[in-house]
């Protein structure tokens, strides 16, 4: 029996590693910084349309803002509620 797929997994799985390690310090020190600022920015002006709501089938649901992707209105079990 051929390995070819335990071949091209581990082949994937190297290069989303190799993508992780090189793209480490630009998340930290630029993309998280401006997409933190951007969300803030979409939360004084109200966010936008939101998405459908989601659902992670343990009682959890929330919907996204358009435009930003923040999650909004998070419920939980009983009411719960989260920040997110």
């Amino acid at each position: 029996m051929s390995d070819i797929g335990n071949r091209r997994w581990a082949l994937e799985k190297g290069r989303r590693d190799e993508h992780k390690k090189v793209m480490a310090e630009y998340d930290r020190t630029v993309y998280y910084p401006a997409l933190k600022q951007l969300r803030a920015e979409c939360a004084a002006e109200g966010h936008g349309p939101t998405t459908a709501w989601h659902d992670n089938g343990i009682g959890w649901s929330w919907n996204y803002c358009t435009k930003c992707q923040t999650r909004l209105n998070i419920t939980g079990p009983d009411g719960a509620t989260a920040a997110d």
